[in-house]
This record gives structure tokens, sequence and C-alpha cells, in this order.
């Protein structure tokens, strides 16, 4: 008989991540800038490429001294309870230059963005002042997603002699959009507790034809369809609009989707292409020669936000990754190192596709032999795309029709700025 003492296996603590603690060390910042909804703002503006702030979510960026006016903003951060200023930037996902009518013409969602709070700031020796010493490299920070809004009109203002991107911006409103049912149900109901599908049976129609247009019923469904995906809902979600958030940051989906779910002009429009998105895709591809990658029911939550998290690689550039516990069609190379790691505890290794050779993500393998899980993958969440597989046997005409279908039907209605007279 074996008597040695066997250690027990000891799991990953998913609050790890959202340290980031390969940044050095952050001091806490306490200044949430809030606009009034449906106002026009001018603020400074930074690209982050592919990446998709939604409002709640936390994100860590590298802003360059050509980017934001550093010395000005941190200044108003720190003197922020000190005053009535509202420090804050606007993060963009589509680098449009000055071309905003252009754009709005071609690629509308192109202008969506969120309103950003910085809630933590790297420690600089000078106190939080931003200096020569800054240029190459900027200042690391974690922020977070206060309020989406839309851009109109991109200037430019002068900042010691450097010329900084500003924009006006309108501060979208959120909005449920009421059930149709509302209009049916009797006033002496709207304060009872009833089931929703109470006041359909007023209505000619089916209860379940105003199922897809309830919020309630959406959450519902939703919340059935992440199971599979091991998603849980982040304690941040306060409401169903907070929780449409989550859902749009936390699923695999390109930016141009995510821009689109992010000016989405209702919650329920949001959670509507969502839902559809969940029921129909199961798999990831590379998003360039489209191979297979992993299953719907790979994913593994490494962080409390879930599947999806964001990083800083030692280049500046802000990197989302999907983490799976399984993949396929990849070759790993490179040795491994903990060196900058972003999951304290792992090495990590990089992920090529073995069908274009594309750069995918990283392989991470825990140090300690009684740490679990003992391996898993990240994926560059620009690199992969969500596959929506159709029925066997259809035609090449049948299959176009297919994928245009349901390409058209998730994609949500987004907000438009009205044109002017």
């Amino acid at each position: 008989m074996d008597m040695d003492i066997l250690e027990a296996e000891e799991s990953f603590d998913v609050n790890l991540p959202s340290k980031h603690t390969y940044l050095g060390d952050l001091r806490e910042i306490h200044a949430t800038p809030y606009f009034a909804q449906g106002s026009l703002v001018s603020l400074p503006y930074v690209f982050v490429p592919d990446v998709v702030l939604m409002p709640n979510q936390h994100i860590p960026i590298n802003v360059e001294p050509t980017d934001l006016d550093l010395s000005h903003l941190l200044k108003d951060v720190v003197d922020v309870e000190q005053s009535q200023s509202r420090p804050g930037f606007v993060c963009m996902a589509a680098d449009i230059g000055y071309e905003v009518q252009q754009i709005s013409q071609t690629h509308p969602y192109f202008l969506f963005g969120t309103v950003a709070a910085i809630v933590r700031v790297e420690r600089r020796p000078n106190g939080g002042e931003a200096d020569e010493d800054d240029a190459g490299h900027g200042i690391k920070m974690i922020v977070k997603g206060c309020q989406r809004c839309l851009m109109t009109e991109a200037v430019s203002q002068d900042g010691d002699a450097q010329q900084f991107r500003y924009g006006r911006f309108r501060i979208l409103p959120d909005e449920i959009m009421e059930s149709p049912l509302k209009v049916l149900t009797p006033p002496e109901w709207r304060n009872a507790l009833l089931p929703n599908f109470c006041p359909a049976y007023l209505s000619r129609f089916s209860p379940a034809l105003y199922g897809p247009f309830d919020v309630r019923d959406l959450v519902a469904e939703i919340k059935k369809e992440i199971i599979t995906l091991q998603l849980v809902p982040a304690e941040r979600c306060q409401d169903d609009t907070d929780f449409s958030y989550w859902l749009a940051a936390s699923l695999p989906l390109p930016a141009h989707f995510r821009l689109q779910l992010l000016g989405a002009c209702s919650t329920v429009h949001r959670l509507r292409s969502c839902l559809l998105m969940l029921r129909n895709f199961n798999r990831l591809d590379c998003a360039i020669c489209k191979v297979g990658l992993a299953l719907k029911e790979d994913g593994i939550a490494m962080t409390r936000a879930g599947l999806t998290s964001a990083y800083i690689n030692p280049g500046g550039l802000t990197q989302e990754i999907f983490t799976v516990k399984k993949v396929s069609n990849v070759r790993v190379f490179g040795q491994a190192t903990t060196q900058y790691t972003w999951f304290p505890g792992y090495a990590w290794r990089h992920l090529q596709c073995r069908g274009c050779h594309n750069h995918l993500g990283w392989r991470y393998d825990a140090l300690d032999g009684h740490l679990t899980p003992k391996l898993f993958y990240g994926l560059r969440r620009g690199d992969v795309v969500p596959n929506i597989q159709p029925q066997e046997g259809l035609s090449p005409a049948q299959l176009k029709e297919f994928y245009e279908e349901h390409e058209h039907a998730m994609m949500p209605v987004y907000y438009r700025e009205p044109k002017s007279n």
C-alpha cells in the first residue's frame, strides 16, 4: 500500500489576472466622468485596435504621449476630488482619422466609442506627471467603460505644440425598449406579480410571438444558452442592460459585430442578436483560413470576467483573448517563459495556425504540478471567428441563402445620428 501523502490539487485563483501584476505598481484612481444622455461633448480619443470597450468593462491600455495630453489628463485625475472637472476620454476600436462624414456613409458603426475613466494608472517616479522619458512607451493604465457615444465630428486642438485628437461625441442613451405587451396590460395588472405571458392572452396572437421582444424572456433564454459556454454573469450586472453589455464583451465576436452591439438602439436589440449567435454557432475558426480551432463547449473561465479578458503585451498593445481548454489544427512553438505572464503560475508559448501559419495566441502550462488546470489556451480575439454550421445536404444556392439570412438576422439595429437639414 502506498503510504505517500499526496498533496491536494489547487485551482487557479481567477482573481489574479485582473490585478495585472505584470504591469508593476499601479495606483488607484477615483474619478468617473458622466455626461447627460443625448448631449454633445468634446473629448480627446484614443485608438485601441480591434478592442471594443463596453460600459462597465475594465481593460488595460497603453497611452502614448502622442495620443493624449497625459500631463493634463493625469493632473485632472489627481485633482478631481478637489474640483468639478470630469477627466475622461473616448476609446475607439476603429482608426477613423478625420474622415467622419465618409465613414458615416460606408461603415457608420466605426464611429461608436465608449467614454473611459481611469481606475488604475502606472506609478511614475516623478509623481504621476508625463515627461520626455515616456516617449516610446507611454503610460499603462486600467480603464473602465462608462458611457457609449457616437462621434459626429473630428477636430484637432493644440497642446504644447502637439496635435492631439479630439472629437465631438453624442452621448447615447441606454434604452430597454418596452415590451409590446405593455399596451395590452390593464392598469390593475401592471403592479401584480404575474407571469410574462399573461397579457399575451388578451391578444389574438400566440404568446410565443412576443417572447423575442420581451427583455425578461430574452435574458432567461440567454442564461440557458450560456451554460454550454460555461459563462456565469459577472457580479457587476445590476440590471438587464448591464447584462447585455457583459454578454457582448464576453462572446467571441469580431470587432465589427461588437461595435454594432455597442451602438444597438436598445437592450432588446442587443440581447436578440446575442441570442441568435449563441443558438447558431458551434465552433471557433481561424479568421483567415477558416480551419476549425475549438468547439463551443471548449471554453474555460480563467478570470472572474469569464472566457474573455484583456491584457497588455510587452510591445504596449492591448490584446483580448478567449480562453479554451483544448484546441486543434495549431502548432506550438517558442521557448516556454514566465516573463510578462498574464496568468501567474503559468508559462506561455506561442500558437500558430497549421492552415495559414497565422499567430493565434498562446498556450499556458502550469509550473506547479498541483495547479489546475494543467494547461489551457488563449486565442487572440481578433484572430478567431464563430462558425455557423448549416444542416447537411443543402445545395450551394441554399447554403448562400442560409448564411445571408443568418448574418442579416444577427446584426442589431444600431443608433444613427439624425441628418441635419
